[in-house]
């Protein structure tokens, strides 16, 4: 809702802040929220790392998984393999400072 500005007024910032928020607690509905929200501003190395978290152990909604695994082919495709490689490492981190 603050992402989109629905019943409120937009803040993306607040947004995000809560999306992340979830995602340390493993919702990957909120991981894949927070990559839509990256390969919206053309960040496409920080989209691939939130899809590839949404993929991964937590509450997992399968639904967002099957999506998040075909986001990950569409951005691979344009993206280097130093550039995925840099992705998961980026990813390897957030999970590890949670």
């Amino acid at each position: 809702m603050l992402a989109d500005g629905i019943g409120t007024k937009k803040d993306e910032a607040l947004a995000r802040k809560y999306f992340e928020k979830a995602a340390s607690r493993g919702d990957n509905r909120a991981s894949f929220n927070l990559a839509m929200m990256e390969e919206q501003k053309k960040n496409y190395v920080g989209a691939y790392q939130w899809y590839e978290l949404s993929t991964r152990d937590g509450m997992l909604d399968n639904k967002v998984i099957s999506l998040s695994e075909g986001k990950k082919t569409a951005l691979a495709a344009n993206l280097s393999q130093e550039q995925i490689r840099q992705a998961r490492d980026r990813a390897d981190k957030w999970i590890q400072a949670q």
